[in-house]
């Protein structure tokens, strides 16, 4: 029953599918901040084109007031440090349109599915027609009664709140029309439509309040790229900005609890209401029945969530590249960590043993302080000598034939660590093993990956899969992209934690980027999350709630369906559209406030308290060098030192 209904609510979709294509989106955007222009280039974004962005580097770099240029080709846009008192943001355009038609890109359109940048003004002036739209719509609505009794309004009305409401068709029109054009037109024709219906403007207001809900969201993306934009930019490597292709996905995305319910009841009412109109010839009846099944409440508890959500997390310093990806937390199933994101890049001492049975046991008590003290944590493979006392990997130091030392030896090697030996003169009193030092959060950042569903871990060789009991371990580096593919053959959605990859965060379906102090930007990730592993627990740890919110939309859209129903259909014809209206516009209000709550408790949940695990008590003061910040904007002797540095949780939930 499931395969036929899914089977006959792919219809309304492939109507959609034989509208026109139009052509795609030929203005150019940009952005100017800070001391440096984001401008949108053509045809940058393609593998190939590394030269084409050498020579408008170098174009833009002869201009008089341009310090610096370097091309951003995973954005698609070229970045500019300039004197705006010498250049002006129009010479900029001018010399980057003449390196694109001496390359013959000049009359190339821009990618249509590019996600809309943070930065971009765009998206917030297309909100603020469809609220001007919404504001004409309630004037017509004050006016309607004298325009005489319309029912045109009323049939197109009931087609467009279905389309509206229903991801699918929403999607194919996309595919066809492009998602901005798409969602303006919709937007602003349903408003239209509603103000020239008779009765209460109740779906007005309800659109009218999540238009203004994804502006403040808007707004608060913009407001987080423009604090964040100079740490982003500045003294970073363009290592993760060159171009970079990735197959599309071999299987669509699956289908979450709303996409699943709007195609039923979409299938159902158009089903419905082809019979009424068809059997009974009854216009209104027909009208009526599409009213009644609208999915409106599933829709809208979803897309206030995440817009509450996005907006909440812009507050904690994550920039949305790509704010969708916030509309499909709730079909996550797997997460892939980098081996790379839970360590600091350093070393620390794991398990030390002694060799010489015949050691006092004084002796044995201090070798994990001796070989402590002699490890260099940046580079355990450096051999340290001091006060007689050498410490270096075992096959440096010592010979490891011996029977005694290799069982040893075996019995501590860690995939991932360096077996160290210890000697006194020319004997070898101890043999240790240093292992990568985790980063703090790393062990609540594989607790919340564990709340989403199954644990992978990136990084044959790193030892972390077995340490942290991963469900699976795949390479990481260039063979990680296709290893995310694989999982989405299987029907996986699979976000992706990393700090570096572009093709493995653009092949997953929710790329979450971790911030370093320094090193490069994961520009391909959806979502930059950093300093530190905080914000990337908060983002998987909001998938649970993403899923409930989706589920109870659903539920309650099936109850203003019935409520509709039960409304309209057994009273008298006059007046049973306007009331099966106001029964799924209120199911669709109480949506959209169990999921502004459901976002404000994700937002309200205090971040983990880091715990450090290091032997600091068994550590040489003089010789144990100090760890690095990693991840975090806390310096290190802040966070590695006396107890009363260790953050406490506040009343806000903040630490």
């Amino acid at each position: 029953m499931n395969t036929l209904l899914t089977t006959l609510g792919r219809l309304p979709a492939a109507a959609a599918r034989s509208l026109p294509t139009p052509g795609r989106r030929m203005a150019r955007r940009s952005w100017v901040g800070n001391g440096r222009a984001h401008i949108e280039v053509r045809g940058i974004h393609r593998p190939g084109s590394e030269f084409i962005a050498r020579r408008l580097e170098n174009r833009l770099e002869r201009i008089v007031g341009v310090d610096a240029a370097e091309v951003n080709a995973v954005l698609g846009r070229v970045v500019v440090a300039f004197d705006s008192g010498q250049v002006g943001l129009d010479d900029l355009v001018d010399a980057v349109e003449d390196v694109e038609e001496a390359h013959d890109l000049h009359a190339e359109a821009f990618p249509r599915d590019r996600p809309d940048h943070p930065a971009d003004v765009e998206p917030l002036r297309q909100l603020l027609v469809t609220l001007v739209g919404d504001t004409v719509a309630l004037a017509l609505a004050a006016v309607r009664p004298a325009l005489g009794r319309r029912t045109w309004p009323s049939d197109l009305l009931s087609v467009l709140a279905l389309v509206e409401a229903t991801p699918r068709l929403r999607h194919e029109l996309s595919q066809r029309l492009g998602r901005a054009a798409t969602d303006l037109v919709l937007a602003v024709t349903h408003a239209l439509a509603q103000g020239l219906t008779p009765g209460l403007p109740i779906g007005l207001l309800t659109d009218a309040a999540v238009h203004a809900i994804l502006v403040s969201e808007t707004s608060a993306r913009r407001t987080a790229w423009q604090h964040l934009e100079p740490e982003l930019c500045t003294n970073r490597t363009g290592e993760c900005m060159q171009p970079v292709h990735v197959p599309p996905r071999p299987v669509p995305l699956p289908h979450g609890p709303v996409e699943r319910y709007a195609d039923r009841a979409s299938f159902l009412a158009l089903a419905a209401a082809t019979g009424v109109a068809a059997l009974v010839r009854d216009r209104h009846l027909a009208r009526t029945v599409l009213a009644v099944a609208t999915p409106k409440a599933a829709r809208l508890s979803r897309e206030v969530f995440a817009a509450r959500l996005g907006r909440a997390l812009c507050a904690r310093r994550v920039v949305p590249l790509d704010a969708t990806v916030l509309r499909r937390l709730d079909r996550l199933d797997t997460v892939v960590i980098d081996s790379r994101v839970l360590t600091t890049g350093r070393f620390t001492i794991g398990r030390v043993d002694g060799v010489d049975s015949n050691l006092p046991a004084a002796e044995k008590s201090s070798l994990r302080a001796r070989v402590a003290g002699l490890m260099d944590a940046c580079d355990p493979e450096k051999v340290t000598a001091r006060n007689g006392w050498t410490l270096g990997p075992l096959s440096k130091v010592a010979s490891s034939r011996q029977p005694a030392v290799r069982a040893v030896a075996d019995r501590l090697r860690t995939a991932g660590g360096v077996t160290l030996g210890l000697t006194r003169g020319r004997n070898l009193v101890a043999v240790g093993v240093a292992v990568p030092e985790l980063a703090p959060h790393a062990a609540d950042l594989v607790a919340s990956a564990r709340s989403v569903g199954a644990l992978v871990v990136a990084g044959v060789g790193s030892g972390l899969g077995e340490s942290f009991s991963a469900d699976m371990v795949v390479p990481n580096g260039t063979r990680l992209a296709g290893e995310i593919r694989t999982m989405q053959q299987q029907g996986r959605v699979v976000a992706l934690v990393a700090r570096a990859g572009s093709a493995a965060l653009t092949a997953a379906d929710a790329g979450i980027g971790v911030l370093y102090q320094t090193g490069s930007v994961p520009w391909a990730a959806d979502l930059l999350c950093g300093p530190g592993l905080q914000p990337a627990c908060r983002v998987l740890n909001s998938v649970e709630m993403a899923r409930a919110v989706s589920r109870r939309g659903a539920l309650i859209a099936l109850c203003g369906s019935v409520a509709a129903a039960l409304l309209a259909l057994p009273g008298p014809r006059t007046g049973a559209f306007v009331r099966a209206r106001i029964a799924v516009n209120g199911a669709a209000v109480v949506g959209m406030v169990m999921g502004a709550l459901s976002a404000r408790s994700v937002d309200k949940r205090p971040y983990p308290i880091p715990t450090d695990e290091a032997p600091w008590h068994v550590w040489n003061v003089d010789t144990t060098p100090r760890p690095r910040a990693h991840g975090t904007s806390l310096p290190a002797t802040v966070r590695h030192s006396a107890p009363a540095a260790v953050p406490t949780p506040m009343r806000s939930g903040r630490t």
